[in-house]
């Protein structure tokens, strides 16, 4: 569970960074996830390729939303949301799945949870940016002289 959260943490931190200072070329999402899953299954001798599929679809899905400006709740939820139900379904059909429902169901709600988090972390609501001080320059000041 815990490896579901910190991958979920990395994509979806490099997504929202990402999000925030440009605007994305098409497919750039979906690359980034493929690779991470395609590097990823390479610690494993490429044994459990097909489990790179699931990270293309939520890449895909990340980029039709961020092509639609949709919020980044929409993308810190949906996303690892649909990543995580879909690579559970993928395992599930080629080797079976041990994990009782609740627990591979708790699983995924956290990880769309630390999602969500992210999104508040990476854009705060107006609200509170509208508390926070705005951050002034502040004048140079004249290096003090040195006694020798």
């Amino acid at each position: 569970v815990m490896g579901m959260i910190v991958t979920t943490v990395l994509l979806m931190g490099a997504t929202f960074l990402l999000r925030a200072r440009w605007q994305l070329p098409r497919h750039t999402l979906l690359f980034l996830f493929t690779g991470f899953a395609l590097l990823m299954s390479g610690l494993h001798g490429f044994r459990e390729v097909a489990l790179v599929l699931p990270a293309a679809l939520a890449g895909a899905l990340a980029d039709a939303l961020d092509g639609q400006r949709a919020s980044s709740r929409t993308i810190g939820v949906a996303v690892p949301t649909v990543l995580w139900l879909a690579w559970f379904a993928t395992y599930a059909a080629l080797w079976g799945l041990d994990w009782t429902p609740e627990l591979w169901l708790g699983a995924v709600v956290f990880a769309a949870l630390a999602g969500l988090g992210l999104s508040y972390l990476t854009d705060p609501p107006r609200a509170l940016r509208a508390l926070a001080p705005e951050a002034q320059p502040q004048e140079a000041e004249a290096p003090v002289p040195v006694a020798r």
